[in-house]
């Protein structure tokens, strides 16, 4: 007798999901996102970097509000290159290079694993196909991201924080 089997593999992987507490200023700022502890081999092989929100990890160096709900898939960049971190703390972490990137808003996009970083398919993952559903945006160079305009309630914000006072004790004025 003749058979044909169909033998039903896994979808190849083509990104990375990463699990953090950086607003889209901040990974405007990095030019992509960082500093991750992942083999830098495996992630030069991925097309995309998928930034899901994280309130519960440190700020450390987030200064500004977060960007979506916790959990939230927010921003896909696409990957193009891993390049090594300046991490005071510790050089094995990479920052994931963006070329370009797109906003999205997908609820529930953590399963509550404690490892910040996993590989996936971007299709299955976030229900869409990232070339053909999705417009991309070039990346801000850090000179275009740095002359941005801020509102002053993002100064007094930033101001608050770094002095470690309340914002109501923060008064700005302005003489033209």
């Amino acid at each position: 007798s003749f058979y044909t089997e169909i033998v039903m593999s896994e979808p190849i992987e083509d990104a990375v999901v990463v699990y953090t507490s950086a607003n889209l200023d901040d990974i405007f700022e990095e030019g992509g996102s960082g500093w991750w502890v992942l083999d830098p081999r495996r992630a030069e092989k991925l097309k995309y970097v998928i930034c899901v929100q994280n309130k519960n990890g440190p700020k450390s160096f987030n200064t500004k509000t977060y960007t979506a709900n916790d959990g939230e898939a927010f921003v896909v960049g696409r990957l193009s290159g891993v390049e090594s971190s300046d991490h005071k703390e510790d050089k094995t972490r990479v920052i994931l290079k963006f070329s370009e990137y797109t906003e999205i808003n997908k609820p529930n996009k953590w399963d509550g694993s404690r490892n910040p970083v996993r590989y996936v398919n971007s299709s299955v993952f976030l229900g869409m196909d990232m070339e053909k559903d999705v417009k991309y945006n070039p990346m801000p160079s850090k000179e275009e991201f740095n002359l941005q305009p801020i509102t002053l309630m993002e100064v007094k914000e930033r101001l608050a924080k770094t002095l470690g006072v309340d914002i109501k004790q923060i008064s700005i004025s302005i003489n033209y």
